[in-house]
């Protein structure tokens, strides 16, 4: 089966056999027959054959369309993988050049998925299935410019450009090493993001595993119509780069050039930075981490260390996730200490905290330990400092909130999360929590930190 995304209306890009770049048409379920605008086939120089005798088209008000078919063309189309030859019926179509009727529809065996916009082939002769996703919509070239098709195209665009004799190269400053850095947390909506641009950037060779020493932190910045743009946190690295002294062109110096011009056409070149290759010598400074890169982390196992938790969502699924994590262990001779194994639990204590299917708690252990702390004595130089009965108080509401269970419900993304922040001159905090199904409001996360403004402006007040 071969899967393609169509976007706001139901046009799609197809390639015709003969012909260079690609074309554009709608998909009609109501027409009968395959139609194609006369003058199409005469600009692309396709072979057109008269009919025997003319036919008549009615239209969608049912009345008779003025200009009888006396032509028709069939060519052989390629939407995607799928290809197949069909006669197309020359009427006027003004702004739209080809309609696939009943007849291609037919024969592609094509459903279409209405909530996600997605068109479904069949590939009855080999039976196999395909998924595949056009990532943007569809982009018409003018009849000017259609040998050019292929600069507006995916195909070339997908994949890594070649070395260049402009190839970017980093030089360092001397004596300093290229820096590691730590992964960011990540929103689960990013996390699918992330882990989407790895599949689809390895696919095409852009990225590759990297045992490099060196390692930048990624993070996502959301564009203007809210997709979410991944971006190298490369601030370290250009720190210690040997900088470039070719500057950018005055802007307003370009402007002027402008004065005369009556006509204009903007092209935009899709991820400029990228067009450029790293030199050979240079690409491992350039690694960037994240914490995907195994088949099967994240996904229904999660490491720390030694301690490894596998997670499912029903038995079946899990004792086929166990047996493929045991099947990893096995084949690089790694054991397991049997008397801290626990198979299929729905509560298990991992990394000091108890998980269960309802939330997550602190360790009974840790909890007594914080249920005897004693109330605190020492203070800070120069502080202020007052204890009474109602910093009591509160300090043992703390105490007997952590010592609750659940303390933490599992996030949930598919609700809408509440925040609730406060501050003051010397402290903030913040709590998020999203409505579980009983109505109540459960608590996700939370923090508080003394104010980082605080220091700061002290060191201003001591100058």
């Amino acid at each position: 089966m071969c899967c393609f995304a169509i976007k706001s209306s139901l046009l799609i890009s197809l390639d015709i056999e003969g012909t260079t770049g690609c074309q554009t048409a709608l998909i009609d379920s109501g027409s009968s027959e395959n139609f194609i605008d006369p003058q199409y086939p005469r600009q692309l120089s396709l072979l057109l054959t008269e009919l025997r005798s003319p036919r008549q088209v009615l239209g969608i008000n049912g009345k008779e369309v003025r200009d009888a078919e006396r032509f028709k063309c069939t060519i052989k189309i390629t939407v995607e993988t799928h290809s197949c030859t069909s006669a197309f019926l020359c009427l006027p179509m003004g702004d739209l050049d080809i309609i696939i009727g009943v007849p291609w529809l037919k024969q592609a065996n094509l459903d279409i998925d209405w909530p996600s916009m997605t068109l479904k082939i069949l590939e009855s002769s080999s039976g196999k299935s395909a998924n595949i996703t056009l990532g943007a919509p569809i982009f018409k070239v003018t009849q000017e410019y259609l040998e050019f098709s292929k600069v507006f195209g995916e195909e070339l665009f997908s994949s890594l450009p070649p070395h260049r004799l402009y190839d970017c190269a980093i030089p360092l400053e001397e004596g300093k090493e290229v820096p590691w850095g730590r992964i960011y947390s990540m929103a689960p909506a990013e996390t699918a993001a992330l882990k989407e641009h790895i599949d689809e950037e390895l696919a095409s060779s852009k990225i590759r595993l990297s045992t490099s020493p060196a390692g930048t932190p990624v993070m996502f910045v959301k564009k203007s119509d809210g997709r979410l743009r991944l971006a190298d946190d490369y601030y370290c690295l250009n720190n210690i780069t040997i900088k470039n002294s070719c500057v950018l062109p005055r802007q307003y110096e370009l402007i002027e050039k402008l004065c005369q011009a009556k006509i204009f056409t903007k092209l935009d070149l899709r991820s400029g930075y990228n067009n450029l290759r790293i030199k050979e010598v240079d690409e491992w400074k350039t690694a960037f981490r994240t914490k995907y890169g195994w088949d099967i982390l994240d996904i229904y196992v999660i490491f720390y260390l030694n301690d490894i938790l596998i997670f499912s969502n029903n038995r079946e699924e899990h004792v086929h996730h166990v047996r493929e994590v045991l099947t990893h262990l096995q084949k690089h001779n790694l054991f397991c200490n049997p008397d801290k194994c626990h198979f299929a639990v729905t509560t298990v204590t991992y990394i000091g905290l108890v998980i269960t299917p309802e939330g997550i708690s602190m360790e009974k252990e840790k909890v007594k330990a914080i249920m005897e702390w004693p109330a605190p004595l020492t203070v800070k130089q120069s502080w202020v400092w007052g204890w009474g009965d109602k910093q009591q108080a509160s300090f043992d509401a703390i105490k007997e909130s952590i010592s609750k269970e659940p303390v933490l419900a599992h996030p949930n993304e598919n609700e809408p999360y509440q925040s609730e922040t406060d501050a003051s001159g010397t402290a903030m905090g913040a709590v998020l929590s999203h409505r579980q199904p009983d109505g109540c409001l459960h608590l996700d996360a939370f923090m508080s930190m003394s104010s980082p403004l605080l220091s700061w402006y002290r060191g201003i007040t001591g100058l």
